[in-house]
């Protein structure tokens, strides 16, 4: 619960009877530990779906939705806000304030398939980088085009991604200005619906 918060340390030595400097210790300690467990794990990280993953998504996507199965939709991604605690120094913390919500946050990015495992992401930056900016930064619209090129499959995003026209995104919008026909409309509801997985991933 207390990793869900955002509660300082000493919190947990209120909870469990220990003082916070042992905790703040063992807390360092385990992270590093976690860090050098997974860092040589070839299954840990997020990795761009195999051919043999791809068309398996791609039916499973087409089972619920079998407009996107004629677009070859294999995933959906978005961005998310999570709170940060306000640094000391003014300069630090600006970049990080966002003054439509009064509070500090990073921003993270995400790509999720429908097995639920995250296929790319970007993580940390300063709340104010737009989540089209986070894709260009973390190299996300390189690897979606290579994984195009290789499959012609596309990823499902909403309209905060790149203005200019891919071919490997599949826009949607829950107010939908640009179709001009039944069809288009019908095919930005069902995107609109299928993006809810990216939602529901991080959650």
């Amino acid at each position: 619960m207390w990793t869900c918060s955002r509660e300082p340390v000493w919190i947990l030595g209120v909870m469990f009877g220990p003082t916070s400097s042992p905790i703040d210790r063992n807390n360092q300690f385990s992270r590093c530990v976690l860090y050098h467990v997974l860092q040589n794990q070839t299954t840990t990280g997020p990795v761009i779906p195999t051919k043999d993953e791809f068309d398996p998504f791609v039916a499973s996507i087409g089972e619920k939705y079998p407009r996107l199965a004629q677009k070859k939709v294999y995933g959906t991604m978005d961005g998310v806000k999570f709170y940060l605690q306000q640094a000391r120094n003014i300069k630090i913390q600006e970049n990080f304030y966002n003054g439509w919500k009064h509070d500090c946050y990073v921003t993270n990015f995400f790509m999720f398939t429908p097995d639920g495992m995250i296929r790319l992401m970007v993580i940390n930056l300063p709340d104010d980088t737009h989540d089209s900016a986070a894709a260009k930064y973390g190299f996300i619209y390189k690897k979606l085009e290579g994984c195009f090129k290789k499959y012609v499959g596309k990823c499902v995003v909403d309209s905060d991604f790149s203005l200019l026209r891919k071919p490997y995104l599949l826009k949607s919008s829950r107010t939908d200005v640009t179709s001009k026909d039944a069809y288009g409309m019908m095919l930005n509801a069902k995107a609109t619906s299928m993006r809810q997985m990216a939602e529901w991933g991080m959650c």
